[in-house]
């Protein structure tokens, strides 16, 4: 484990996990005594600096030629994608052409009114979903079908932390793409 990644998963044990005496409901509609409140971790500058860089560099290490957005499912992704795009910006690596929002439904007015996917239009670019926490894999899963529906090309999903729920398996085998996660929840 990079020094990085080492100190990024003692401040996600640190600020972000929680044992709970009563469960609370994920997004999956699952119950957990286990919590990972993921934005302690992605909005504080010195952990999404460091976030954004460990996602820069394992998505040029899986992709390392190809022009590519980075794409977020909103809320948990947005800063996510913020941080990506500066890593690259500080990289100079003019192949990351922008970031890309996916709402969890179309939006109803404006320019963008009917789609769900806000950004630079490049359809037909390929994209990476940048992902807090992955469950189920349901979340992901939507944004990517949204992504597919609006012309992008989605090349792999990365995640903060999988919680071992059957998510990675699951969006490796309906869309044939990398899925990744820096830690999964029993190694923290």
């Amino acid at each position: 484990m990079s020094g990085a990644v080492a100190e990024l998963r003692a401040e996600l044990k640190k600020r972000a996990l929680k044992v709970l005496d009563k469960p609370v409901k994920l997004a999956s509609g699952q119950m957990s005594h286990v919590y990972v409140d993921s934005k302690k971790v992605s909005l504080f500058g010195p952990t999404l600096q460091m976030l954004g860089e460990i996602f820069y560099k394992k998505i040029r290490e899986l992709d390392p030629n190809e022009e590519i957005q980075i794409a977020g499912v909103s809320v948990g992704g947005d800063p996510l994608v913020a941080a990506v795009l500066i890593a690259a910006s500080q990289a100079q690596d003019s192949k990351i052409l922008g970031g890309l929002l996916v709402r969890k439904e179309a939006k109803s007015h404006g320019s963008s009114a009917g789609r769900r996917v806000e950004g630079e239009p490049s359809q037909g670019t390929g994209c990476w979903l940048v992902e807090d926490v992955l469950s189920t894999g349901g979340s992901a899963q939507s944004a990517l079908d949204a992504l597919k529906s609006e012309g992008y090309k989605p090349r792999g999903v990365i995640v903060i932390l999988d919680r071992e729920m059957g998510g990675v398996e699951k969006l490796k085998a309906q869309n044939k793409i990398e899925v990744l996660s820096l830690f999964k929840l029993s190694e923290l």
